[in-house]
């Protein structure tokens, strides 16, 4: 069924769901408004903080839908999906900025130990500033698959079973296909580790969503950023890439384009290793990315 707490003239409403474990099969969650975006918040609240009660395992099945967009003006809203131990999502999700004027908003699909990420998520601006997308599990393994290889725990939608781990594993295809215009972050309390790639690549959208790669998220020296093989070129055509944690191990990195490149940031408490950098404009009155 759905729940809709919309509004065609007004800011959309709020919608909380918690429970031990949660399942949004088949659902409709809306809550978008004329003039600005609402929040729906499914297992908890932002990065499970607050005093909302917080899920254990939560589910967000391909056919489910959670809509916070603002339909004329206005910010988009929020949308949050949580659990402490797992979380898989396969649904869409959008918090957009409205048609005439606006910002984006703020989307979060976290499992504090596991997260299974197989959906999309809508922070886009058509007159405003881009929202946020932020991925926030325990670790995260970027692997060389059409699909993730965790991609069979969602078959039978068991969310009862402790199977998780502390991993969310994600194929370089889906993280190919998100729109260039959304900010994406990759968030981990532990590791980022990219493995050996097709093309010796992994290439997002060119766009100008900017994208965060954040392993040791919680300060405490134990996270490092990690493409397994020397050899990977991580391109982000036009786009801005921030990455840090303990150790920086990377390959190389490309933010070159025809106008204006994008900026490239890497801070490390440890060491930084680096391959080929390249934030270029290829004409001649465009601006090279600042690397620092």
């Amino acid at each position: 069924g759905s729940i809709n707490v919309s509004e065609s003239l007004n800011e959309g409403g709020d919608i909380t769901i918690v429970g031990e474990h949660e399942s949004v099969m088949g659902a409709e969650v809306l809550a978008s408004g004329a003039t600005a975006g609402g929040a729906i918040r499914v297992g908890g609240d932002y990065q499970g903080q607050g005093l909302l009660p917080t899920a254990t395992h939560t589910v967000v099945d391909g056919n489910a839908a959670l809509w916070a967009d603002a339909i004329a003006t206005g910010d988009g809203g929020q949308v949050v999906v949580w659990a402490d131990d797992t979380t898989q999502y396969l649904g869409s999700c959008a918090a957009s900025g409205g048609a005439l004027g606006g910002n984006g908003g703020d989307v979060e699909v976290s499992g504090k130990q596991s997260l299974l990420f197989r959906g999309g998520g809508d922070t886009s601006a058509r007159l405003g500033k881009l929202g946020s997308l932020l991925l926030d599990p325990e670790n995260i393994v970027i692997v060389n698959d059409d699909v993730a290889s965790d991609d069979e725990q969602i078959a039978d939608f068991s969310i009862f079973a402790d199977d998780g781990g502390e991993l969310f594993t994600l194929s370089a295809s889906m993280l190919a296909s998100l729109a260039g215009d959304n900010a994406v972050t990759l968030e981990s309390y532990n590791d980022i580790v990219v493995e050996p790639l097709a093309g010796n690549a992994l290439i997002f959208e060119p766009g100008s969503g900017s994208i965060t790669f954040r392993a040791d998220a919680d300060g405490n020296g134990i996270g490092d950023v990690n493409m397994a093989s020397p050899e990977t070129t991580l391109s982000a055509i036009e786009r801005d890439l921030f990455i840090s944690g303990h150790d920086l191990q990377l390959g190389n990195l490309y933010t070159a384009a025809l106008f204006d490149g994008g900026d490239i940031t890497l801070q490390a408490t440890g060491q930084i290793t680096t391959g080929n950098i390249n934030t270029q404009a290829t004409i001649s009155n465009g601006m090279g990315g600042n690397v620092v």
